[in-house]
């Protein structure tokens, strides 16, 4: 199968010759585009029988290695290729081709598959177009976007879920991924749809998603994430703001939601903590441009203990009631 998807002057070619993930890469990004003469990113994944993979004759001793979840990267100090381990999937990145050369050996997560094999040599060399990826939840309010940064784990989905059925005007449209484009103006934000994540102690506790558990895509020991989750959109939105969650187990819960805005260090700060950034060709504009989206928007700090106060976010915002409209 072969997609062609777009995110602003970053065309892509994306073939996988695996049925099973058809409808998910269909649906993760809407920006498609029809089939371009100039594709800038070509991406293909290739489901092989571990015997049958293809040996890569690479000399690593004076390669460095990154390790992260699930994947180890390793990389030459000239930085124009990657080779990568995964736990059923082996792969190379060759930036100056701008291309990604996966085999895979056992059935992967859909979303799993999307952010290691196709997310991850995007966000390589997305920089060079002045774009960046980010992880966190996207609400929308008119034609702008609040995003929501934190941890996995610490409430994003939940948050912003509450945030959208609670206040007129702001729905939730991704859960966990998007795009930045930064330029001299406005930034905007380039929603995924990958599903909607649930704990499964919401699941056992509330009457409202015990609906939900036949749409399940993806199930974890925590969570579940269902097919029918927020729908991206076919234009970008203009960033206005982002909130970074902590959660204070050390805080007194009656304390409540302690809410702050950011000054553009702290916002920076925050924003370069909160994304995995492996060593590329364009982590100095990469860096520019996290300082740029700190300069030309507003960060704010949201800690809580038990649960987030979305009430007091709502009026510190101005943000208007649903039921008051």
């Amino acid at each position: 199968m072969e997609y062609y998807k777009s995110i602003s002057k970053l065309n892509m070619h994306i073939t996988i010759n695996n049925d099973l993930y058809t409808d998910f890469i269909n649906t993760f990004l809407v920006f498609d585009v029809p089939k371009r003469e100039e594709i800038r990113c070509k991406i293909n994944i290739l489901f092989k029988e571990k015997n049958e993979i293809p040996d890569i004759r690479l000399d690593l001793s004076t390669f460095k290695k990154i390790d992260l979840k699930n994947v180890t990267y390793y990389y030459p100090e000239n930085l124009e290729l990657y080779y990568i381990d995964g736990n059923c999937f082996t792969g190379i990145i060759n930036i100056n081709k701008l291309e990604a050369n996966w085999y895979v050996y056992e059935t992967i997560e859909p979303r799993t598959l999307f952010h290691l094999l196709i997310l991850d040599p995007i966000s390589l060399i997305a920089p060079y177009y002045n774009l960046l990826i980010g992880h966190g939840a996207v609400i929308k309010e008119n034609n702008d976007a609040h995003v929501i940064f934190g941890h996995s784990g610490v409430g994003k989905s939940t948050i912003s879920r509450l945030i959208s059925n609670k206040f007129a005007n702001l729905d939730k449209i991704s859960d966990d991924t998007f795009a930045f484009e930064v330029g001299d103006g406005d930034i905007k934000v380039f929603p995924f749809n990958t599903g909607e994540g649930y704990l499964k102690s919401d699941h056992d506790k509330n009457e409202e998603v015990r609906h939900l558990r036949d749409k399940i895509i993806i199930e974890n020991p925590e969570k579940f994430y269902i097919i029918d989750g927020p729908t991206a959109l076919s234009d970008p939105l203009i960033l206005k703001n982002s909130y970074f969650l902590w959660r204070d187990t050390s805080t007194d819960p009656e304390a409540g939601t302690q809410i702050k805005g950011l000054s553009d260090v702290d916002y920076l700060r925050e924003l370069l903590e909160s994304h995995t950034s492996i060593p590329s060709l364009y982590t100095q504009k990469k860096f520019m441009l996290w300082k740029l989206i700190s300069n030309q928007s507003h960060g704010f700090l949201i800690r809580y203990c038990e649960r987030c106060n979305v009430e007091k976010l709502g009026v510190l915002m101005g943000w208007v009631y649903e039921e008051s409209i």
